[in-house]
């Protein structure tokens, strides 16, 4: 993959008030708290012109010219660090936040989920009209170099800024100057390919925005500000994202024909369990009845673990609930939090959850280095990274 230093915009004042999660992670109630402060991020990356802050662009003007948002006098690449707890261990993960060349399309920028029109072209919309990328995408690499090299350099660069999320994620910034440490890091990543971990839209996009350009701006929009990390990183997790279903169930018979495909355990009380679990009450673990579900599934390469997430969508939720397509989008929720799943269902907000596993890495790596695409909201990667550490501009 190509990666090349930058000139960010960077926040000048009080960081903490800056930065916001990623824009496809907040809530209506969250949009609402953070748009309280007139300098934040999400002015941007979830922009309502009926705020009275005027356009996108004119926010982002506005705060170029009062200084507010500056550049480095230099190209840089920003040194991420993360520190967090995890099942009482202590965590901390490296990455930077560099441009990586994701145009021309050559298969070195690899995306594992489907992406569909809505959200692509909104972010096109977006981006188009600031001129800038306001967020990063987050991208996976293999090199174990690159991460040594990561651990060398955080011992020698200046610390920019540092905040901590409401999940308890220490977030420090680093400033890495010096060109050959960054041309160091620059070629330990030449020969390697990158796995989307987020921002398939944003990915779709740009490219989308490169290939319609020309000149100046088909340069801009063939690099995207990415966050890159390294897959084997023990700060990098992988969780499942549970799938609450919020509509009547068509076919009554469901449970019967879930027992054509599954093996299935009841239990009254939830235990953790390192396969599907089905919760409509009762906990219902799934064992996979791999004779008959991978014949089902033939766009999956043999020798791969089928993913989780399509077994899901094509088995349980087509299959043996009956919902179509169209219902499968309107009345199918995502969310990360496993009191949230269980909570529709006890307050009879959803007929049952879907509650995932996290990922095994291999198996996740397997899955996406075969080019296979995964249903949408089949991965949660943790911690995310937060919106507002840097921002990509064009030349205003």
């Amino acid at each position: 993959m190509r990666i090349k230093p930058f000139k960010p915009l960077i926040y000048q004042g009080n960081i903490s008030t800056f930065i916001a999660p990623p824009f496809d992670t907040i809530l209506k109630p969250q949009e609402d708290d953070l748009k309280k402060n007139r300098e934040n991020i999400v002015h941007l990356t979830l922009p309502a012109e009926s705020d009275g802050m005027g356009t996108p662009r004119q926010i982002i003007d506005r705060w170029i010219s009062e200084g507010r948002i500056k550049r480095p006098d230099r190209d840089v690449v920003l040194l991420v660090s993360q520190e967090f707890s995890y099942a009482n261990q202590n965590l901390q993960r490296l990455g930077i936040i560099a441009l990586a060349g994701i145009y021309p399309i050559d298969g070195t920028v690899k995306p594992h989920e489907k992406t569909f029109d809505g959200p692509r072209k909104g972010r096109m919309q977006l981006m188009s009209t600031l001129g800038c990328q306001p967020e990063p995408i987050f991208l996976l690499v293999s090199s174990s170099k690159f991460e040594k090299l990561l651990r060398s350099a955080l011992q020698t660069s200046a610390r920019l800024f540092s905040f901590e999320e409401p999940l308890n994620v220490v977030n420090k910034v680093y400033l890495i100057e010096d060109q050959a440490v960054i041309e160091e890091i620059r070629s330990s990543l030449d020969s390697e390919n990158s796995i989307v971990a987020d921002g398939h839209h944003r990915l779709a996009a740009t490219q989308a925005l490169a290939d319609m350009s020309d000149g100046n701006a088909r340069e801009f929009w063939s690099y995207s500000m990415a966050y890159i990390t390294s897959v084997h990183d023990p700060g990098l997790l992988i969780a499942g994202i549970h799938r609450i279903v919020k509509t009547d169930i068509p076919n009554k018979d469901w449970a019967t024909r879930i027992q054509e495909y599954f093996e299935v355990e009841t239990r009254s009380d939830f235990t953790k369990s390192p396969g599907l679990i089905l919760y409509d009450g009762q906990y219902r673990c799934l064992k996979i009845r791999k004779d008959v579900v991978s014949p089902l599934l033939p766009a999956y390469a043999p020798d791969t673990e089928v993913p989780l997430t399509a077994i899901v969508n094509e088995i349980i939720l087509t299959r043996c609930l009956g919902l179509s397509e169209v219902e499968i989008e309107r009345n199918v929720l995502y969310t990360n939090d496993l009191a949230e799943a269980i909570r529709s269902v006890d307050g009879r907000t959803a007929a049952i959850s879907l509650i995932m596993p996290p990922w095994e890495k291999e198996n996740f790596i397997k899955v996406v280095l075969k080019n296979q695409i995964l249903p949408q909201k089949s991965t949660y990667f943790y911690p995310k990274i937060p919106s507002g550490i840097a921002i990509n501009c064009m030349d205003h």
